[in-house]
C-alpha cells in the first residue's frame, strides 16, 4: 500500500493569521519562545499578523513566514502525523509551535 500524502487543504487567513499570533503570544513555555526569537512583526490593516521574522537559536538563521508558510507548515505537520493541526477551533501554542517549525524545518526539531 502506498502512502497517503496530503497536497491541498483550505484554511481561511484569519486562521492562518491567529498561528502566528499564538506561536508569539504562548512565549517560551508553550509557544516558539523556547527554540526561536522573533523579530519584525507585520500586520494588516485589521491588526491580523500578515508576516513574521523569526530566528532559530541553534543556527541562528532568521525564517521570515508568511500565511502562506503557515499553511505549508500545516501540510507539513499533517504528513507527519500531527491531527491536532486541524483542530481550528482549539489553537494552542503547543500547536502553533507544531506548525511554524513544519513551515521552517519540515518537521519537528524541538519539543
Amino acid at each position: 500500500m502506498a502512502d497517503i500524502v496530503i497536497t491541498s487543504i483550505q484554511v481561511k487567513d484569519d486562521f492562518l493569521s491567529n498561528v502566528l499570533q499564538t506561536a508569539l503570544d504562548a512565549g517560551y513555555t508553550h509557544g516558539i519562545g523556547y527554540w526561536a526569537d522573533w523579530g519584525h512583526v507585520t500586520a494588516d490593516k485589521s491588526d491580523k499578523l500578515v508576516k513574521v521574522e523569526i530566528f532559530d537559536r541553534d543556527t541562528d538563521k532568521k525564517y521570515t513566514l508568511e500565511r502562506s508558510d503557515v499553511l505549508r507548515g500545516i501540510l507539513s505537520a499533517l504528513n507527519h502525523g500531527h491531527k491536532s493541526v486541524l483542530d481550528t477551533d482549539n489553537l494552542d501554542g503547543p500547536t502553533s509551535d507544531i506548525i511554524l517549525q513544519c513551515a521552517c524545518f519540515n518537521e519537528v526539531l524541538y519539543g
